[in-house]
């Protein structure tokens, strides 16, 4: 036992930017993900060895199970897993050689998992609501808090990356209150950081245990309320405190530096760290349909940018974790599409640019979700903007994935397209689907570059139901797109 010593592309969608004392990146794309009329909400993020991004969600087709998603840096889906017996997935991490492990509070279990194969080698039961890190020795390392329990400790449960449990040590913080876990992180220097809320007499104390690589407290820090906390570049942490919307930075020795009040409502995670040191506070707006947004603080707590996205239609949606990159950021979270008898959610996912100085091309279907039949079309948006400050020309061609992989030659290629400085250029073409392709989900890839060599691409899925078709064939009974 520890007894810690107390000081104190157009998926058609729309983004505005608020005024600030700079610009907020570019988004580089956006992908909404979701099976058709249910709900499907991602609440966590992590980078997976190979350059990639794993999101950790929910979704309910499989009974409310857990769901991970996995992208490339080009948002491209490499595959997906549902029906996990977690729920909801706050907290994820991944492990360079077996996978990635993750976490979830709703049924506070801790699994393995072999990535997207379906295979999850081990699990553990955990006595409430937990987060999880990996550390340099690639063990899994667990704060727990136990639900309900007056004087309870919270936990620090370390595993090997095959699932066998290594160490628990306990942290006691009051005997008369009942403390929960919003966060654990590492530092710079291998300590760990685990924060929280204690309960005492239904008053509310955030807090902060700092301990060292073996897990021996060094500190514990109070601060508001809902403390969540993040490492800093000097072996410091930022401390966002939810019911005062409040964003402070601690020093390595864990004095308070600075605080600064943080507009618009924002969710209970953790601020994301960036590559410059600073942080960025996600959550979305207040005033009419919510919009997603990420408030960027340099460190030493100055407001840079804010940003804001919405859902296709001006649905309500929000953010609730991402990434600071080394060129940009990752943002997921859940867009609302509400529905005339019927509700429901779908996940999204955008990367965002720090300096994009080149031709970019988007494109998304103009449906949410696109389901066809050989033998019929259907419609997707797509938007080519020149980002330099001088005329250039590129090739511009599509291209479907199938399946089974196969690739097909270019469905249209538009050759030697002039774009002047900072001109954007929209189509809204038609796509007709052969009768004789097979069911299955496709991948159509909207590609810019000199031909056949791309530069850029953006992806969108789209699925044929059913060999049989309802139409009559077109002529010619091929892969074509129709532009008017």
């Amino acid at each position: 036992m520890k007894y810690s010593t107390i000081i104190t592309l157009f998926l058609l969608v729309t983004f505005s930017v608020i005024p600030s004392f700079s610009q907020p990146p570019q988004r580089e794309w956006r992908r909404n993900w979701g099976f058709p009329y249910t709900n499907e909400a991602a609440y966590s993020v992590a980078s997976l060895p190979g350059n990639g991004f794993v999101v950790g969600a929910s979704t309910r087709i499989f009974s409310n199970s857990g769901l991970l998603l996995g992208f490339t840096q080009a948002g491209n889906v490499i595959g997906y897993q549902p029906e996990l017996p977690t729920g909801r997935i706050y907290s994820i991490a991944t492990l360079p050689e077996t996978g990635t492990a993750w976490i979830s509070n709703g049924n506070s279990i801790i699994l393995g998992f072999t990535q997207f194969s379906g295979e999850t080698p081990w699990s553990h039961t955990l006595p409430g609501f937990s987060r999880v890190v990996t550390n340099s020795n690639n063990n899994i390392v667990t704060a727990v808090s136990t639900d309900n329990v007056i004087g309870a400790p919270v936990e620090l449960r370390t595993y090997s990356n095959t699932g066998t449990l290594l160490t628990t040590e306990n942290y006691y913080l009051d005997n008369n209150g009942e403390s929960a876990i919003s966060s654990l992180s590492i530092t710079s220097s291998g300590q760990y950081l685990m924060s929280g809320v204690i309960s005492i007499n239904d008053e509310l104390q955030g807090w902060t245990l700092r301990l060292d690589e073996n897990g021996d407290s060094l500190n514990v820090i109070y601060y508001r309320t809902y403390m969540h906390t993040s490492p800093a570049h000097d072996n410091g942490f930022y401390a966002f405190s939810l019911l005062t919307n409040e964003l402070a930075r601690f020093s390595a020795t864990d004095e308070l530096v600075w605080e600064t009040n943080v507009d618009h409502y924002h969710e209970p995670d953790a601020p994301v760290p960036t590559a410059d040191g600073g942080v960025i506070v996600l959550g979305f707006t207040g005033d009419g349909p919510p919009s997603a947004v990420a408030d960027k603080f340099d460190a030493a707590g100055n407001a840079l940018w804010s940003y804001q996205t919405q859902g296709p239609w001006f649905e309500d949606t929000y953010a609730y974790d991402g990434i600071g990159l080394e060129d940009g950021y990752l943002l997921v979270g859940k867009t609302d599409w509400p529905q005339q008898d019927y509700n429901y959610s779908q996940i999204w996912v955008e990367r965002l640019g720090l300096d994009i100085t080149d031709q970019r091309i988007l494109a998304w279907p103009a449906r949410d979700s696109v389901v066809v039949l050989p033998g019929e079309s259907f419609r997707w948006n797509g938007r080519l903007k020149n980002n330099l400050s001088e005329p250039v020309t590129t090739d511009v061609w599509v291209q479907v994935l199938t399946p089974g992989g196969t690739l097909t030659d270019p469905v249209h290629l538009w050759e030697d397209v002039a774009l002047s400085a900072d001109e954007v250029i929209q189509v809204s073409p038609f796509q007709y689907v052969p009768t004789w392709v097979e069911p299955g989900t496709y991948h159509y890839l909207v590609r810019i570059g000199d031909y056949p060599q791309e530069r850029y691409e953006d992806v969108f899925q789209f699925t044929v139901a059913s060999t049989s078709s309802t139409s009559s064939p077109s002529e010619p009974d091929d892969w074509r797109l129709r532009l008017r």
